[in-house]
């Protein structure tokens, strides 16, 4: 089941391609609380950010704040001063962060 949900998540992703002028680093599939979730991180327009992108489906019991909370938990945004969240056509929550001007 767990490599289903993987191979669907990323497929969900290549359909989603990030705008043209997007470069993507770094491309992965992580656990978190038992939820498959991709981690990138990119770089566009003079700045460098990362990115965990969720299933909606996964998550839509979780309010904006359970979710960064969760995150924060998990050491994955502990540092985090600034974020944005986007929902996709397809079923996928974009959670952006770490934002620098490079």
């Amino acid at each position: 089941m767990k490599n289903e949900s993987t191979n669907l998540l990323m497929q969900k992703l290549q359909k989603n391609e990030a705008d043209p002028d997007t470069k993507i680093l770094v491309r992965k599939v992580i656990n978190v609380e038992n939820l498959q979730v991709a981690y990138e991180k990119w770089r566009w327009d003079g700045v460098v950010g990362e990115s965990l992108i969720f299933e909606s489906n996964d998550v839509s019991g979780l309010s904006e704040e359970e979710l960064i909370e969760l995150l924060r938990k998990n050491e994955l945004m502990e540092e985090i001063t600034q974020y944005t969240t986007k929902f996709t056509e397809d079923g996928l929550l974009f959670v952006n962060f770490n934002f620098v001007v490079v």
